[in-house]
């Protein structure tokens, strides 16, 4: 029988102790393809409801994470330039995580977030670096926090690409309007994923934002200003940062489509 050697067994070790905190952040795993770059695929889920992208990771292991340590770089790593490239240009994210095997502790980089392709510093050997910034330490609450910068990176691009759309006048009525049923369908979406609707969601919210805006706001901006206050509070209370504004604007539009049928309907 071969015996493994020291590389492999810290490989799969990384591997299991990153499975593991995956797993306590609510999500699932399973191994991408060989050769690709990446070690895992995560399948990632809001309200129990699968997400409609994958988040891929490559996992670096170590015993020591500090000879990555150099005063000029703080923790980096060394990676083929074409992997790099592959991964800014992928429709997917890549979390790239440098973990110690050790200490059980590591850093974690979106090459997407560090790189535009013009920024690539193409080193010897068609090489280039990775710098892991010392905030990005890795663990189950960290990605659950990417995992919703993440979400909401993914239906901002929906919707953004949806507005532009909009503004075209040469597109046929039909296209457009498949474009707004999608814009109503992702802000709802959205809001449901905040809680919007729940017992304690944004119409609690708006009654507040009403009543702290009425003295300073023109009444025919009032009502929409309220709302975008709510949506943000809500959106605060949940995935800890603010929305983009294009997916923001998807959001107020739902509301509004939504109290304009019930309107209409009562």
């Amino acid at each position: 029988m071969t015996k493994r050697t020291d590389t492999h067994v810290i490989s799969s070790t990384a591997l299991a102790q990153i499975r593991k905190i995956v797993s306590k952040a609510g999500f699932k795993t399973e191994p991408a393809k060989k050769d690709d770059g990446e070690d895992l695929i995560i399948n990632t889920f809001c309200d129990a409801k699968t997400d409609a992208f994958r988040i891929l990771i490559r996992v670096i292991g170590t015993r020591r994470l500090r000879r990555y340590r150099s005063k000029k770089y703080g923790v980096s790593i060394i990676l083929p330039a074409d992997h790099i490239l592959k991964w800014i240009r992928s429709p997917e994210t890549i979390i790239v995580v440098l973990w110690d095997v050790e200490k059980k502790s590591g850093f974690w980089a979106i090459p997407d977030y560090e790189f535009d392709t013009g920024e690539i510093i193409i080193e010897k050997n068609n090489n280039t670096r990775l710098v892991f910034p010392s905030r990005n330490k890795f663990n189950a609450a960290i990605l659950k926090r990417l995992v919703w910068k993440i979400r909401v990176s993914h239906y901002n691009t929906i919707v953004k690409s949806a507005f532009r759309d909009l503004e075209n006048p040469e597109l046929p009525e039909k296209y457009r309007q498949q474009k707004r049923i999608k814009i109503y369908d992702i802000g709802n979406l959205f809001l449901n994923y905040i809680g919007a609707f729940s017992n304690c969601g944004i119409e609690r919210d708006l009654i507040n934002g009403l009543r702290s805006l009425k003295e300073i706001i023109p009444e025919n901006l009032l009502i929409q200003s309220a709302l975008i206050l709510a949506i943000l509070k809500k959106t605060g209370d949940r995935i800890g940062e603010c929305l983009p504004f294009d997916l923001l604007k998807a959001c107020v539009l739902a509301v509004e489509s939504i109290t304009n049928y019930k309107q209409n309907n009562n």
